[in-house]
């Protein structure tokens, strides 16, 4: 007996073309955003992975991740179990949920991480393994040992 229903359409894909240059981070991102944006699209640009509609995306993950570090921080100078240390602590739960749905999006969870691309040239092995790169160059794989494993 066949499938039921309709037969599926195939539905056409705009195709975007990926940017080809890692673009300045906004200016209102703080340091640590900014450390990010840079180590993601150092990561995707080289892969031919990222589009200029991606951006904005990233741009919410960056700035997100700004606020985590920010609040870390405001969190060391709070008094512990007090209210204002607990609606923080509370925020920062939230804030968390969200961060790891956007960094699943980008492929940085254990999850997700198969999804990453790899730069041509590269080992997929390898960059599967990696869960960040911060620049080409910083990190590099380690060579495979000589002889079988087993």
């Amino acid at each position: 007996m066949g499938r039921r229903g309709p037969k599926p359409r195939r539905v056409a894909t705009a195709y975007f073309e990926s940017i080809s240059y890692v673009p300045e981070p906004p200016e209102h991102l703080g340091d640590a955003g900014r450390e990010l944006w840079h180590r993601i699209l150092a990561r995707f640009v080289p892969a031919g992975a990222m589009v200029a509609t991606d951006l904005p995306a990233l741009e919410i993950l960056c700035d997100a991740w700004d606020w985590f570090h920010r609040m870390r921080a405001e969190l060391r100078d709070m008094a512990p179990g007090s209210k204002e240390a607990l609606g923080t602590e509370r925020a920062m739960r939230q804030l968390l949920d969200r961060l790891r749905g956007w960094f699943s999006e980008f492929g940085m969870t254990p999850a997700s991480r198969g999804t990453l691309p790899t730069v041509p040239g590269e080992d997929p092995t390898a960059a599967a393994a990696r869960r960040l790169i911060r620049y080409p160059g910083e990190v590099k794989a380690k060579p495979a040992a000589a002889g079988g494993e087993g």
